[in-house]
């Protein structure tokens, strides 16, 4: 989540009124994804596999991994909007996404909303898991599905390190000030009352 407008993005789409825009890095970023898993890393651990079956795969990994992306950033544009929070827009970095909200949210909420994203992406690694187990998979399938479960898993784990401004960080943040806020409240009551005593 942010708060500003991110410059040099293209909106492509509207869900909701909701923005979804791309940053110029987003083709270039996703293309070395591509071309970095289709030669490299896929040859690597399956050398058998054909040319065609390799880029295949890579290409499904990384448009699974960017349908997940925006599924984990309109987890937090669906439950910031139903605490009354304005979302704007959704700006898409390549593996990166930022889901621009108005300022002003209250501790309790910016919490809630922060952790709808990494619980949007356990989801989708449990769907992943149960595939595989349920279909018995094998071959390109399997390993595309072993990397969506494990690629969604890394990610909610990453977005709940309490670092910079990722997803942990903002829900600490949040239960810290709700905490300072409670604290607060109860000294003003005795200020209070200890100035209608003296009064």
């Amino acid at each position: 989540m942010s708060l500003g407008r991110a410059p040099r993005a293209l909106t492509v789409a509207r869900v909701q009124a909701i923005e979804i825009t791309l940053d110029w890095r987003w083709a270039p970023v996703l293309c070395l994804g591509t071309w970095l898993l289709a030669q490299n890393v896929l040859p690597a651990r399956f050398p058998t596999w054909e040319l065609g079956t390799t880029w295949l795969t890579a290409i499904a990994a990384v448009v699974a991994s960017e349908i997940a992306l925006l599924l984990h950033e309109l987890g937090h544009a669906v439950v910031a909007r139903r605490n009354g929070m304005r979302v704007t827009r959704i700006v898409f970095h390549g593996f990166h996404a930022v889901t621009h909200v108005d300022p002003g949210t209250p501790p309790a909420r910016e919490t809630l909303i922060a952790l709808a994203g990494p619980c949007v992406n356990l989801a989708l690694s449990f769907v992943a898991v149960g595939m595989r187990v349920t279909l018995a998979t094998s071959g390109a399938l399997d390993a595309f599905l072993l990397m969506l479960a494990l690629g969604n898993a890394a990610a909610a784990v990453l977005s709940l390190l309490p670092l910079g401004a990722s997803d942990g960080a903002r829900a600490l943040s949040g239960l810290r000030r709700r905490g300072l806020l409670e604290a607060q409240v109860p000294g003003q009551r005795q200020d209070q009352n200890d100035e209608d005593q003296k009064a």
